[in-house]
């Protein structure tokens, strides 16, 4: 991870904080260290001029900090924040992205992954798209098979907006705030199952759904038909059928794949 010195991040989402301390700023270091691949998205430490920081963490029980942030927020309305509160009950109500202290690394990955799919700058890239595409699986290495395919089988100058997310309940918050055309979405999560969030999904967005699984029994296919969805893919999914379903989804723009 980077250190506190600067590091132009073109790639990376630049993260600092306004109001903690130094005990809680380590907190925010150490969980990087927990899950080194947060370190392929994100930086933590100070922006500069060329490169400013994209989101912050804010001390929301301290008024001073509080006060720093909206004077930035005015300078910068793009700026996302994070308030770190004893009580967010108070940001519920009016959709603030907050975390409650203790910072638990569990909450600390979910918030991330979330806000940074679903703030300014993801709204931006997602509308200069040409398909709009979340992954939702538990396993890194599934996701990322998925993700590598889909850009390896887009044509040249095809622009695609791949979102990822690890449960259900984090794809639907992901889908009701960006307008996917395509879910690709695991049947086994944790907690909410891909069944379920399937049909919270359908009655967010019409968006085309394909239901991604290791077993590939009728019951299975039935449940999910039942559910809505309009694939269901066996794992590892093959490149004829990744194209089929890419194409399915641009059916309205004159986009091709494969």
């Amino acid at each position: 991870m980077a250190n506190q010195a600067h590091q132009t991040t073109k790639s990376h989402c630049r993260i600092h904080h306004i109001g903690l301390d130094d005990r809680e700023s380590l907190v925010i270091q150490s969980m990087f260290r927990i899950e080194p691949r947060l370190n392929d998205r994100f930086v933590y430490g100070p922006g500069a001029m060329d490169d400013p920081e994209d989101l912050l963490f804010v001390n929301a029980d301290d008024r001073h900090a509080l006060a720093q942030w909206q004077t930035l927020h005015k300078q910068r309305p793009e700026l996302e924040a994070i308030m770190v509160a004893d009580d967010t009950e108070p940001f519920a109500a009016t959709g603030q992205s907050a975390i409650k202290r203790p910072i638990a690394f569990r909450k600390f990955v979910e918030i991330l992954n979330l806000i940074t799919s679903t703030g300014a700058a993801a709204k931006k890239q997602a509308a200069d798209a040409d398909v709009r595409i979340l992954i939702v699986d538990d396993s890194f290495p599934a996701r990322q098979f998925i993700k590598l395919k889909i850009e390896e089988l887009c044509s040249a100058g095809v622009k695609v907006d791949i979102h990822l997310a690890e449960t259900g309940e984090e794809a639907i918050e992901a889908v009701r705030s960006n307008p996917y055309d395509l879910v690709f979405l695991d049947v086994m999560l944790p907690g909410m199952d891909g069944y379920e969030a399937c049909r919270e999904i359908k009655k967010l967005r019409d968006c085309r759904v394909a239901m991604v699984t290791g077993h590939s029994a009728m019951t299975d296919k039935l449940q999910g038909k039942r559910a809505g969805s309009d694939h269901f893919v066996a794992k590892p999914p093959g490149d004829r059928e990744l194209s089929d379903i890419l194409a399915l989804a641009a059916h309205t723009r004159t986009v091709a794949f494969g």
